[in-house]
């Protein structure tokens, strides 16, 4: 279950999360919820990075949690996922697929540093895993390079809840009336 989080919420991303954890989490119905900045599928950030050839590429990127590979199921394939003890993973850890690894020409890349031009200003990553390659656009598209940055602050727009698989219509009701508790300006919208 995907639910976008809207502005018009008294609560910043983080908070809103982390309260919506403490609710849902004991239902035995409820597996596990993450949270991230873009959209799943119909809309990650993207960014132009120059290749060892210097040719651009579009890079796709997201800012999520350290629940976000066990939620959605991707695979961790090399290195480590995020941890919030970490305190290198607040700022500068990334998590990279591996058409990344591909089209950068990376041998042996947990460790490895890369840079982005985010916003204003130059920001750089150190590599602390690899993730199977998933689909962040429509699955009819060609898989891209794609990197995960771990983000523990406010900017959750989305929060994902994977569901058990039974009982979820009223898992679902569950779901809306916890979400309503926390904000009832905003319709429960998945």
């Amino acid at each position: 279950v995907e639910v976008a989080k809207s502005s018009e919420m008294p609560q910043n991303g983080k908070v809103f999360l982390q309260n919506l954890k403490q609710r849902l989490l004991p239902n035995p119905n409820i597996l596990n919820i993450s949270g991230a900045t873009y959209d799943f599928t119909t809309f990650f950030g993207a960014t132009l990075m120059e290749d060892m050839e210097d040719k651009k590429t579009i890079v796709y990127n997201n800012e999520v949690d350290s629940d976000y590979l066990s939620t959605l199921e991707i695979e961790l394939l090399k290195g480590r996922n995020f941890s919030r003890e970490m305190s290198l993973d607040a700022k500068n850890s990334a998590l990279v697929n591996e058409k990344f690894v591909e089209r950068y020409g990376l041998e042996n890349p947990v460790g490895k540093k890369f840079s982005e031009f985010s916003k204003t200003k130059l920001v750089d990553y150190e590599i602390v895993g690899v993730i199977r390659d998933f689909h962040s656009e429509s699955v009819h598209a060609e898989i891209g390079p794609t990197f995960l940055r771990f983000s523990n602050d406010e900017e959750y727009q989305f929060i994902y809840i994977k569901l058990k698989g039974t009982n979820i219509q009223n898992t679902l009701i569950n779901i809306q009336n916890q979400f309503k508790e926390l904000s009832d300006k905003v319709p429960f919208i998945y």
